[in-house]
């Protein structure tokens, strides 16, 4: 199981300059069995906190369970208590819960009802995330800034020489069409739209049309903001190489990828993920292409 990775970043002023006092400083968080979270700093972090030039401090956070979530709070009032007047700036890629953005039948509104809470608590600065499934939803947090950047503001960076083969960019599903657009835009392709549905009885997605040009003979690049299991993009991978698409290309920003690998290769010829929950050393490089470290590395 893939854990939480918190670290702190210390800025400091010096005259009109800013300077790092210590960057990427590790939080260690200790779980015990009764399920309480232990949060340890180091004596360096601590320093640099309580330095009398110290003019923010960044939490960095890569939340991938309850423990990093909820030890938030904690880690927020330690650093108050060694200074009490520092800013503290909240960057976390990836919104924890954000697909349960709603209420949908029997399922409860968990991102405002357990997330959003927790967050405010701390009472911070800024809040910076990355792709946020439902961008609305960043109204709910109480902090003075708040900004969601873009992949595709990145991709210049990292994947534009892989990209220029690509003949479509397709959407998994109506609510991908904003950001595929932007796709398709900046590589001067066609884009297309996938239709799906779902069984209300067990859950189950279904591809029915891919609605565009044809995609026969061509390589199509599909764009989402999260590929969980990644049995979803592989069904329709395998829908669009049934119509005859030559290959197929997966770009999310982020990937948790608790299944592995093996179940989406055939169907998927290549993926590209910015933000991979797993370790560099689980990621099969002749398949998967990662834009940014690996969580249990630096945010």
């Amino acid at each position: 199981m893939v854990k939480s990775n918190i670290t702190v970043t210390v800025v400091g002023k010096e005259e009109q300059n800013l300077v790092l006092l210590t960057q990427y400083n590790p939080v260690h968080l200790l779980t015990f069995k009764d399920g309480g979270v232990l949060v340890e700093f180091s004596e360096e972090l601590k320093k640099a906190i309580a330095d009398l030039s110290a003019n923010h401090v960044w939490l960095n956070a890569n939340i991938r369970d309850s423990d990093g979530l909820v030890a938030l709070p904690s880690i927020v009032a330690f650093i108050r208590s060694l200074n009490t007047s520092l800013p503290i700036r909240l960057n976390m890629p990836y919104l924890p819960h954000a697909r349960q953005d709603r209420y949908t039948g029997n399922n409860a509104f968990t991102f405002k009802h357990s997330v959003v809470p927790i967050i405010n608590e701390c009472n911070f600065q800024h809040i910076s995330v990355m792709d946020a499934h439902n961008p609305s939803m960043l109204a709910l947090f109480n902090a003075p800034s708040v900004y969601n950047s873009e992949l595709i503001d990145r991709l210049p960076d990292y994947w534009k020489d892989d990209f220029v083969d690509v003949d479509m960019v397709v959407a998994p599903d109506a609510g991908a069409v904003k950001n595929s657009e932007k796709y398709a835009k900046y590589l001067g392709k066609p884009l297309g739209t996938a239709s799906k549905s779902r069984d209300p009885n067990n859950g189950h997605i279904a591809y029915n049309a891919i609605y565009g040009d044809s995609v026969e003979g061509k390589t199509v690049l599909v764009v989402d903001d999260l590929i969980e299991g990644g049995a979803t993009v592989r069904l329709l991978a395998e829908k669009l190489k049934e119509q005859g698409a030559a290959k197929v290309l997966v770009a999310a920003t982020h990937g948790l990828f608790p299944k592995g690998f093996d179940h989406l290769r055939g169907a998927i010829d290549h993926i590209y993920t910015y933000y991979c929950w797993l370790p560099a050393d689980e990621v099969p490089e002749d398949f998967v292409e990662i834009g940014r470290a690996s969580c249990r590395e630096r945010v």
